[in-house]
């Protein structure tokens, strides 16, 4: 009698148990950050040294006989220190007993290559010859665009494996009761402990 009841026993918690085997293991997904390089574009302005001390000048003597006025020059050489190319203006203002004359010139100076502007102009034979003053003078630097990387991030969906009976794989596997498998054997134990208790009494 006693063998069948453990029969009865072990047969009922198999049976409770399996009902409780809906486990099963789920893709669950979630959010993480992830990095990643991109390119973006960004203006910047070139860089320069100014060689051999700065902006000089010199007075050319003409040939008036020949018809040919004397020319005023000016020179400046300029190093482009980025490690992009691009077009350098040189611009001077010079007067001198009361005449004024203005030079500009334009250049293109690649990456880390040397320029030296040179700029000459006529002038009348009786002006210039003294007291040559620089009223102004300097290098517009150009401004270019460049690629630059950088690093961003955003959120990517991964899957994670995830046991129904284990966790909380979320509402979508929720299961209708949340008695875990040792509830189901306590009760079970707890049942056909009565069952042998009254089958004990019916032997007496």
């Amino acid at each position: 009698m006693r063998l069948i009841i453990n029969i009865l026993t072990l047969l009922l918690l198999l049976f409770l148990y399996s009902c409780k085997q809906d486990c099963i293991d789920v893709d669950v997904p979630y959010t993480e950050q992830e990095s990643y390089t991109d390119t973006e574009q960004e203006t910047i302005k070139l860089e320069y040294n100014i060689e051999n001390g700065g902006l000089y000048h010199k007075r050319i003597q003409g040939a008036v006989l020949f018809s040919e006025n004397p020319k005023l020059e000016i020179y400046c050489t300029v190093r482009n220190i980025s490690k992009e190319g691009g077009e350098f203006e040189l611009y001077a203002t010079l007067s001198s007993q009361g005449d004024k004359i203005d030079f500009n010139k334009a250049a293109y100076i690649g990456a880390g290559e040397t320029y030296m502007f040179d700029i000459t102009k006529e002038i009348n034979p009786y002006s210039f010859s003294a007291n040559i003053e620089v009223d102004t003078w300097g290098i517009n630097a150009p401004y270019v665009k460049v690629e630059k990387e950088v690093t961003k991030y955003r959120d990517v969906t991964k899957y994670r494996k995830c046991n129904t009976c284990v966790e909380n794989c979320g509402e979508k596997y929720k299961k209708d009761s949340d008695i875990p498998w040792w509830g189901y054997l306590i009760i079970g134990v707890l049942i056909l402990g009565l069952v042998r208790w009254i089958l004990e009494k019916l032997r007496k």
